[in-house]
């Protein structure tokens, strides 16, 4: 008899109605708000967790998902003053979109927009003479690129040390080459020695890096043999990612 007499009042209480208005809505946002986040999961698992993890945590450092993913392109760049330049962006294995085209834009300058081409978009870029903000977008995923300007390195110093043969009985000698030609005894070993005008971080000596060290801005071959008339070739890029834009070449005479 009490179980039926408390049924039968819990049968004339509305319940949803006895809860309080504001609570009774706020769960109900709540209930629609997990079942949209689970349904996320499921369907797109990456931009599903990301949108729980940054719900629950809304003030965490958690990246927005993108469904574009790609290799995110770096913060600061550094370009030839007065030159175009190409910014390549490519897209990872995990997107979940690729989209048709790009679009780029240096400051207030025109948009360049490009196709995507095996999943890489290389936008043509034109000449920059003053810092700017470089906008990259592609699809949902958006970057802002800071743009520096920086003349190329170039070699302010050349020098050729030079170890004569031993039977001239003469010491050995350093000589500027920076006119890119050398008569030299044959017979002899030469090494160059050259220095750039900001430091650097990699160079090439007759195409090899093995043969040359790179020292804050200095530059140091190893020795050649001088049998016959050669020609070497000297490449460098510096800190910044720029190079020369022609490689230096040194005639040699014997």
């Amino acid at each position: 008899q009490p179980l039926q007499q408390v049924a039968d009042e819990a049968h004339r209480v509305d319940f949803p109605k006895s809860l309080p208005r504001r609570s009774y809505r706020i769960w109900r946002v709540v209930a629609g708000l997990v079942a949209l986040a689970s349904l996320a999961v499921l369907l797109v698992p990456g931009a599903g967790l990301n949108a729980l993890q940054r719900w629950i945590v809304p003030w965490s450092s958690q990246a927005r998902y993108t469904f574009v993913q790609w290799v995110k392109p770096p913060a600061r760049q550094v370009v030839a003053i007065g030159e175009p330049f190409v910014l390549t962006v490519r897209l990872k294995n995990s997107t979940v979109w690729a989209p048709p085209t790009g679009r780029a834009r240096c400051g207030t300058q025109s948009t360049v927009r490009v196709a995507n081409t095996n999943r890489e978009y290389s936008f043509p870029l034109p000449p920059q003479t003053e810092p700017t903000q470089l906008g990259v977008s592609i699809g949902d995923a958006r970057a802002t690129i800071k743009i520096e300007t920086l003349s190329r390195p170039e070699l302010k110093s050349l020098l050729d040390h030079i170890q004569l043969p031993d039977y001239l009985g003469y010491d050995n000698q350093r000589r500027d080459v920076r006119s890119g030609a050398i008569s030299i005894v044959k017979g002899s070993r030469a090494s160059f020695e050259a220095t750039a005008s900001r430091p650097l971080a990699t160079a090439t000596f007759d195409g090899e890096s093995d043969d040359i060290r790179v020292q804050h801005d200095r530059l140091i071959s190893t020795p050649v043999n001088v049998s016959e008339a050669a020609v070497h070739r000297f490449r460098w890029t510096d800190v910044e990612g720029l190079s020369a834009k022609q490689q230096f070449q040194v005639r040699v005479r014997p």
